[in-house]
């Protein structure tokens, strides 16, 4: 019984989860024009990171010599 419950139980969560990432796919925030690039900063954040952090310290070095 108490099996039952609880693959009762984990089924119902696993709909509720499936709606929610149906309703999240139906309404993107995003155009799927950009789906590759929002991966690729999905797979590679600490670069993609890093690499705005060097671009925005020399915007700022640049900025600063005006």
């Amino acid at each position: 019984m108490n099996m039952k419950k609880t693959e009762s139980e984990f089924l119902e969560k696993l709909h509720a989860e499936a709606a929610f990432q149906h309703e999240l796919f139906s309404h993107r925030v995003l155009p799927s024009k950009v789906d590759v690039l929002t991966s690729f900063i999905g797979t590679h954040s600490w670069q993609t990171f890093l690499f705005l952090a060097l671009v925005t310290s020399i915007v700022l070095e640049v900025i600063e010599k005006w």
